[in-house]
């Protein structure tokens, strides 16, 4: 499209005089030169420069024509501050996407005498106290358990925590471990086993660890297909059946993968098919999720959709399985309601959705 053309069209609706037909014609430059290939908006230079250097590809103009560029990155972000409602605009105004709020601190404490208690609603303070542990919550919504006494119970009892579709927690183990457990997620670890030598616990789903350190007590991970072994450090692991692989990133210090495999810091690991390949990574953006944000880096919409489902505890239909593989890049706030993170997703990426009560149908956008 030539520049005199996006000038006329960006004129028109900042006027608000754009037909139906000229804000479709401006909505399809912005998906198809604008944010092609590229991260979700971010802020107005950000979106600037991207166009501007799809633009120069797309148009053949030179880096040398300042005036345009200025130009563009000007309409970048116009486009940037207008997309939103261009988008509902485009549906006349109408949207079928019913709001979905997002996840929240939620988890469910088993004992080791099988009782079962919802975190959410217990009081803070004391919760009880097992093979001379007393666990209570604090203020802010975490676990914390302390040994008050030497003499164990029992002291092969565990505890489990859990967490729901739509759920995430944070528990302090008797060693000063600090757990943060994303959605649909499971920490099965023993009460005492801070006093047995053996810091070992069990993992289904997501978890970030900051590991207290005891050069005497390795603490072990197990998950599926994997053991990790470390002495203090903070790492992720993301171990989903659903997924059918086991993720692991190392933030800081180092860990034994497997009794042969050893991370250094912002590296990870994926076992897959019981093979493990490791490459170099920004290791903050596998702790996105703890920060409240969803970061995508080349995933399929079918792995979008999966994160998208465990934190919005809905389910995801592709009428076309093909768009499973469609890939994805950008980052977006895991505090929106889950219409606005699908608008998102759907202006970046061709694709549409519908949600019916729970269920989100992904569909191909054949406008």
């Amino acid at each position: 499209m030539e520049p005199s053309r996006i000038n006329v069209l960006i004129q028109k609706y900042k006027e608000g005089v754009a037909s139906h037909s000229e804000r479709e014609e401006l909505m399809g430059w912005y998906q198809e030169i604008a944010y092609r290939d590229a991260e979700f908006p971010g802020d107005e230079q950000q979106t600037g420069e991207r166009v501007w250097s799809r633009l120069k590809q797309s148009m053949g103009y030179s880096v040398k024509k300042s005036n345009y560029k200025k130009w563009f990155t000007a309409a970048a972000a116009v486009l940037f501050i207008v997309a939103g409602s261009l988008y509902y605009m485009g549906r006349d105004g109408k949207s079928n996407q019913q709001d979905i709020v997002p996840g929240i601190n939620k988890a469910y404490l088993i004992m080791g005498n099988g009782k079962r208690i919802s975190l959410n609603d217990v009081s803070n303070g004391s919760i009880a106290t097992e093979a001379g542990v007393e666990i209570s919550k604090t203020a802010d919504g975490q676990i914390v358990y302390k040994i008050h006494a030497e003499n164990a119970v029992n002291s092969n009892l565990l505890n489990r925590i859990e967490t729901p579709r739509g759920g995430q927690y944070q528990v302090e183990l008797p060693d000063g471990t600090k757990v943060w457990l994303n959605a649909a997620s499971v920490l099965q670890y023993p009460v005492r086993f801070a006093l047995k030598g053996d810091r070992s616990v069990e993992l289904e789903g997501e978890a970030y660890f900051e590991v207290a350190k005891d050069a005497t007590h390795p603490f072990k991970v197990k998950s599926t297909g994997q053991l990790v072994e470390v002495l203090g450090t903070h790492f992720n692991i993301s171990s989903y059946a659903e997924e059918g692989k086991t993720i692991t990133t190392l933030l800081e210090g180092s860990i034994e993968l497997n009794q042969h495999v050893i991370l250094k810091p912002n590296e990870q690991t994926t076992l897959l098919n019981g093979q493990i390949s490791l490459i170099s990574v920004d290791a903050m953006e596998a702790i996105a999720w703890k920060q409240g944000l969803f970061v995508f880096d080349g995933d399929t919409l079918e792995e979008v959709m999966k994160k998208i489902s465990r934190w919005y505890n809905v389910e995801t239909v592709f009428e076309d399985t093909a768009l499973k593989s469609k890939k994805f890049s950008g980052r977006v706030s895991r505090s929106l309601n889950l219409s606005k993170v699908l608008e998102k997703l759907e202006i970046v990426g061709g694709v549409k959705f519908d949600v019916s009560k729970s269920t989100i149908i992904v569909k191909n956008n054949n406008r």
